[in-house]
């Protein structure tokens, strides 16, 4: 558990992917929409100052407050 609907969030897999990005070199492409329309927003990068911080929010399909993290994003201009 820690990464999907379900359960507190760890920095680990996906979520330290995303944390060191520019370190391995990859790019975060941010997409708007889950279903029907989805429209590309761009390139971003993690804030560098303040790159995340935690939050309590409910499980997906009603279940228990779990701990998940949040990145702060900033687009990239080229």
């Amino acid at each position: 558990m820690g990464e999907g609907q379900q359960g507190d969030q760890r920095m680990k897999k996906g979520n330290k992917a995303i944390l060191n990005h520019v370190e391995d070199g990859r790019r975060i492409r941010l997409f708007k929409g889950a279903s029907g329309e989805v429209v590309y927003a761009g390139e971003f990068e993690v804030d560098h100052n303040q790159p995340w911080f935690t939050e309590r929010a409910q499980s997906t399909d009603g279940g228990p407050e779990r701990t998940v993290i949040v990145f702060r994003l900033k687009e990239v201009i080229p």
